[in-house]
């Protein structure tokens, strides 16, 4: 059985907003694993324990421990470090490139000298797709989120709007530019009562029929709050110098009529994969497919990964993101900036 590793790190923007998700084998008794978070000097800043369970992704039972669901956790030190052990065997000591390693003089890893990951800005986190050997920046912190169609979404296909739900292999899809694409694969994940209690970020984000103008979305539009729309408005091209940028939905709340469901017991969410990372039409709403890259391949299964590569030879470097994704401080600040001037986030 594989050791527990920390899977995703976000370290910045005080303790209501940091937390260490923890991946284990999917079934493992956790009871005996601690999560040491040290300060700078060596010394304990606190011990934690992991709760309860909120998902199982690719065989790995993930546990996310963060102020709301730790009644230990006070946050992180961007030059502290984080250990896990089991019952004393510890597995991992990390820290950050903010500063130097950490030498642990108390708890699970006194004695030993941390392995640094890398680094992460604010709004960001640090995670990993190979079992904490190598951590990447992920400019959007997503402990347990996927981006994803909700069930109940209609996409446009060359017979005309059709559920994602109902979509299989082979079905063709129009993307923006009116093109034909082909569905490679459709992958579902459900997300019940008790998962949502606990990770209420996996709520959906709602945008409201007709919210954006000119008849848009069609219907109510409910996405992952992780699933990116694409932008396009004179603020995107003063701000990047470009016609587009994809926005994640949950960065849409503060836009009149889009909202977080937090009324929603349990939702089905579905991921449209498509030969090539592209825009298609929800609701006729511009909004991306499902991007396979570092941060996403965690959650698919072996079997699951084994067909992508099949379908998708060189998978990496096939798959890169169809329009400019901007790192999260400016993704907010593009939509506060269509908020405070009242402007549509789509239109010439």
């Amino acid at each position: 059985m594989a050791d527990p590793y920390v899977s995703e790190v976000k370290y910045l923007g005080g303790a209501s907003l940091d937390f260490i998700e923890i991946a284990v084998d999917g079934g493992t008794d956790v009871s005996n694993i601690t999560v040491t978070v040290y300060n700078r000097n060596g010394s304990v800043r606190s011990v934690n324990v992991l709760g309860t369970k909120v998902a199982t992704i690719a065989g790995k039972d993930v546990y996310v421990i963060d102020a709301a669901s730790s009644a230990t956790f006070n946050g992180l030190n961007k030059s502290g470090g984080v250990s896990v052990d089991t019952a004393g065997t510890v597995h991992q000591f990390i820290s950050f490139d903010d500063g130097p390693p950490v030498n642990a003089t108390g708890g699970a890893a006194s004695g030993t000298t941390s392995t640094q990951i890398g680094q992460a800005g604010a709004g960001e986190s640090l995670e990993t797709s190979d079992g904490g050997t190598s951590y990447v920046t992920q400019t959007t912190p997503n402990d347990g989120t996927i981006p994803c169609f909700a069930g109940g979404t209609r996409l446009a296909t060359s017979d005309g709007m059709k559920l994602v739900e109902e979509l299989q292999s082979g079905d063709v899809l129009i993307n923006q530019s009116g093109q034909s694409v082909p569905v490679q694969l459709i992958l579902s994940t459900k997300v019940g009562p008790r998962r949502l209690a606990h990770a209420p970020k996996l709520h959906p984000i709602c945008l409201s029929a007709g919210c954006l103008g000119v008849g848009l979305p069609m219907r109510d539009l409910c996405l992952s709050p992780q699933h990116r729309v694409l932008v396009t408005s004179p603020i995107v091209r003063r701000m990047f110098g470009t016609s587009a940028a994809l926005i994640a939905a949950k960065r849409l709340t503060t836009l009149p009529g889009i909202y977080q469901m937090t009324d929603v017991t349990q939702i089905e969410y579905f991921h449209v994969i498509t030969e090539n990372h592209e825009i298609l039409m929800s609701e006729g709403v511009p909004s991306e497919s499902f991007l396979i890259g570092p941060q996403t391949q965690h959650i698919l299964d072996t079997d699951q990964l084994e067909e992508l590569n099949a379908l998708f030879p060189n998978l990496l470097e096939r798959h890169t993101p169809a329009s400019l994704i901007p790192p999260t401080k400016q993704q907010k600040k593009l939509i506060q900036r269509h908020a405070k001037n009242n402007r549509p986030i789509i239109g010439a």
